[in-house]
């Protein structure tokens, strides 16, 4: 059985240990960051080999459980050692482990591909004891996990940047802006992906993690972990900044979607900050400055590092820094600078100047040429969606979530809209003139070619995760594919009863679209980490092998074909290489790069109309099939059968047809 691997070794994990100690000795000093000291407890254990040999009716099994006990009253997360997970994330047989706080409760689920997101470490928990869980499908094969250490952090004293005699600061709730990194504040943008502003001095590490909803702290001051629901990782492919002083600190980043429910924080909680072009003259203006701040006496404890906020005058602009006399204290490095005027963001907050008799705290002004260059030219996940809107071939759900227009001219993934989360798999109806998609937990949705989604109702007739998509615009059929065991379905989308087509096939097979030209159906199987084109008869679910897409070619979600011109394309995961498919030899030939990040599940297909308009039956033939389908979509009032063009569907648009019809192609 395949098993999917990631493994945090000794020297890896003492360079992940290392690095944290060096991003916290780095910013002490420099800005406003809150003191964290962090203390590594080895803890050294392991599974051993562990499989599930149940029947695969009874699902995930717990094949092994772990209390972690961490000595000390901080927050607590931990490192994984070796960690091999049988089964197939995308076939949705993938081994996973949870984490719970015996203490609160919270959970974390992490399966093979959040784990290498989140570097081998846990999100943060409220301790001292943790329970992990090690969760395995029926008959996949060998597991096993390794805890290599535990990290408990506390907070020490931190800068005070108080203007005037007074702490002013009040407790505040706005998921514009998060704890992040355990010492400091960022904030959720307007940009194309929601990416988040920090300061410079902040740093950011494959470790580094974003914190929304934070809890108030101890009696004592002690942090408190939010809920993981609430935590996000840094990817870090998308970081840039620099930490280069006062005006010169600046760090633009994004975070991977939430590895319990799939969502960004924006689609979390819908709020972001909008950016102002630059920061505006001095003008009277009134300043906020939100964020995570520490306490001290005589000021309450319990809001220490938890969000606060204050007000101040807008102090002065030059060059690239801004000044003003909000109330801030280390762990406010980070915030968003808010002029309360206009409600746009005019700088990150990086240094305090504030003292009991006079002065002003310091921040980056947001139009500093540099960060302008690299919210320009993002990278990563900020990146992810960026190209030209064109063409007829849509993706859904690259990592950001999004939704859009990927095209060998020019090569790239363009942004239609941010839509739902965890898609397994996308299918076009021109019947409707919309999509359909659907996501792990089996919801089938239309979606329109705007991307707003319309939920249809949640798929019954199995409990596993359904891919792929493909629709017979002959027949009406929506077929799914059952990677788990390979099994082809048939969904009624009226009812969305899923009746199985055939017997299981095997393999590890979830990208799918239907070939009217061939009456047939394309998948691509990906059993045993090699990636083949196969010809699927609809009728049975009997595959036919043509040919492997190429070496290195090992993770393709999904799979389209065109009616234009009988093309087929997928896209790379690995690389975000978009690739064209021949359907004779199944050997795939690089288009060029998406620009994507695409990970184990997405959706793929073509919203092309055949080349000849009136095949609407897509069989590259023209004939009487097409004027019963014509009249099919016409009694139903379908969009298919708008063929005036002037919108909506009447009597004109039959003689269109029909004219259109007997001219031929």
């Amino acid at each position: 059985m395949s098993s999917e691997l990631f493994r945090v070794t000794p020297a890896t994990r003492s360079a992940l240990v290392c690095a944290v100690g060096v991003a916290v000795a780095a910013q002490v000093g420099l800005g406003q960051v809150a003191q964290v000291s962090r203390s590594i407890f080895q803890v050294n254990q392991s599974s051993g080999v562990v499989r599930n040999d149940a029947d695969a009716v009874h699902g995930p099994q717990v094949v092994y459980a772990e209390d972690v006990v961490v000595p000390g009253s901080g927050v607590v997360r931990l490192t994984f050692g070796e960690a091999i997970l049988s089964g197939s994330v995308a076939a949705g047989t993938g081994s996973f482990i949870t984490i719970t706080s015996l203490s609160d409760g919270a959970t974390q689920r992490l399966n093979a591909e959040h784990l290498a997101q989140w570097s081998g470490m846990s999100a943060y928990f409220n301790g001292p004891v943790l329970r992990v869980q090690l969760h395995a499908f029926a008959g996949t094969g060998e597991n096993r996990l390794s805890i290599a250490s535990a990290v408990v952090e506390s907070e020490g004293p931190s800068p005070r940047t108080i203007c005037g005699d007074t702490d002013d600061r009040l407790p505040s709730f706005d998921n514009r802006q998060g704890r992040f990194a355990g010492g400091c504040t960022a904030w959720v943008i307007n940009d194309m992906n929601s990416s988040l502003l920090t300061a410079g001095h902040c740093g950011a590490s494959s470790t580094s993690v974003m914190s929304f909803n934070v809890p108030l702290s101890t009696s004592t001051g002690g942090t408190q972990a939010a809920h993981p629901d609430d935590q996000y990782v840094v990817d870090i492919t998308s970081n840039q900044g620099v930490s280069g002083g006062t005006g010169n600190d600046w760090r633009y980043i994004a975070v991977y979607p939430n590895s319990n429910h799939g969502q960004t924080p924006y689609q979390r909680y819908g709020v972001r900050h909008t950016l102002a072009p630059t920061a505006p003259p001095v003008a009277g203006q009134t300043i906020r400055i939100t964020g995570y701040g520490t306490n001290a006496a005589p000021m309450p404890r319990e809001r220490n590092q938890t969000q606060q906020t204050h007000t101040g005058a807008y102090a002065s602009f030059s060059g690239t820094r801004v000044r003003y006399t909000a109330d801030t204290t280390g762990g406010n490095s980070g915030s968003a600078v808010l002029d309360e005027s206009t409600g746009l963001a005019i700088g990150i907050h990086t240094h305090g100047g504030c003292s009991s008799t006079g002065g002003s705290n310091i921040g980056t002004a947001i139009g500093h040429p540099d960060l302008q260059a690299a919210m320009a030219n993002s990278l990563g996940l900020c990146a992810s969606g960026r190209g030209t809107v064109a063409g007829d071939w849509y993706a859904l759900g690259d990592r950001a979530n999004n939704f859009g227009t990927v095209n060998p001219a020019p090569d790239n993934f363009a942004r239609i809209a941010q839509v739902g989360a965890e898609w397994q798999g996308l299918a076009f109806s021109r019947a409707l003139g919309q999509f359909y998609a659907i996501n792990e937990q089996r919801q089938l949705f239309t979606l329109s070619m705007s991307g707003v989604p319309t939920l249809l109702g949640t798929v019954t007739g199995t409990s596993n995760i359904l891919t792929g998509l493909a629709f017979n615009p002959i027949t009406g059929d929506l077929f799914a594919m059952q990677p788990a065991n390979g099994q082809l379905f048939r969904i009624n989308t009226a009812t969305r009863v899923a009746s199985s087509v055939g017997t299981p096939q095997g393999g590890t097979l979830r990208a799918l679209d239907f070939d009217s030209s061939r009456n047939t159906l394309w998948g691509i199987d990906q059993a045993g980490g090699t990636a083949r084109l196969v010809q699927i008869n609809p009728l049975n679910g009997v595959r036919t092998i043509i040919g492997a897409l190429g070496t290195g070619i090992v993770s393709c979600a999904d799979v389209a074909w065109s009616p234009a011109d009988g093309s087929l394309r997928t896209i790379n995961a690995a690389t975000g290489e978009l690739l064209a498919i021949d359907p004779l030899t199944g050997a795939a030939t690089v288009l060029g790069n998406t620009g994507g990040v695409f990970g184990s599940a997405f959706g793929l297909a073509s919203a092309a109309s055949p080349a000849c308009p009136v095949d609407l039956t897509g069989d590259q033939l023209v004939a009487i099939a097409d004027i019963f389908q014509f009249l099919n979509f016409w009694f139903a009032g379908l969009p298919g059968a708008d063929f005036d063009g002037v919108g909506g569907v009447t009597t004109s648009d039959v003689f269109a047809f029909l004219n259109a019809w007997f001219a031929g192609c």
